[in-house]
């Protein structure tokens, strides 16, 4: 694997939602890495952002506006808006009818769905955290390469069982 290409690339075809979000921390992740100065390490992002992107994403990528492909931030924000499914409930819900659909008229595996509804439901609760400090905190404790539900519970779980991140026991 190419040093300035994230772990996984990032396509939007048949992606787990999580994905969105797991990309852009793999990019700034390596670019922090880097020990490079700031303005380096937002040149450092867009170009390992550039290298991972594959299919829709890519070609979404290259019709930006050039202000936009410059600037690490309004990059980082566009395909955030773009893909990911914290922008709209109805985008969740859609996300779900095209995964119901797709297994309609395919021979994959049930349990391949089945693992894609845990991922599914994994990004709703960390989206369900109304305390951006809290859901940075729960994000961090989970494996950089993908989870389970289960795993986001088990972290929502930790951070909520100290009595300073837990409103109703102050």
């Amino acid at each position: 694997m190419n040093s300035n290409t994230p772990a996984q690339a990032f396509s939007r075809e048949n992606h787990i939602p999580i994905a969105v979000e797991m990309y852009i921390k793999d990019v700034e992740q390596m670019a922090e890495s880097s020990g490079r100065d700031e303005v380096s390490r937002e040149k450092l992002c867009r170009l390992i952002f550039y290298n991972g992107l594959r299919g829709a994403a890519q070609q979404w990528c290259s019709q930006l506006d050039p202000t936009i492909q410059r600037d690490w931030k309004l990059l980082k924000d566009a395909f955030l808006q773009r893909f990911s499914t914290q922008k709209e409930g109805g985008r969740n819900k859609g996300y779900l009818l095209d995964q119901i659909q797709a297994l309609k008229q395919s021979n994959r595996a049930v349990t391949d769905y089945i693992k894609q509804a845990e991922s599914f439901l994994a990004r709703a609760l960390i989206n369900g955290i109304t305390d951006s400090i809290n859901q940075r905190i729960v994000i961090s404790l989970l494996p950089r390469h993908g989870y389970a539900f289960e795993e986001v519970k088990d972290a929502v779980e930790k951070v909520y069982s100290y009595p300073s991140n837990n409103p109703s026991q102050d």
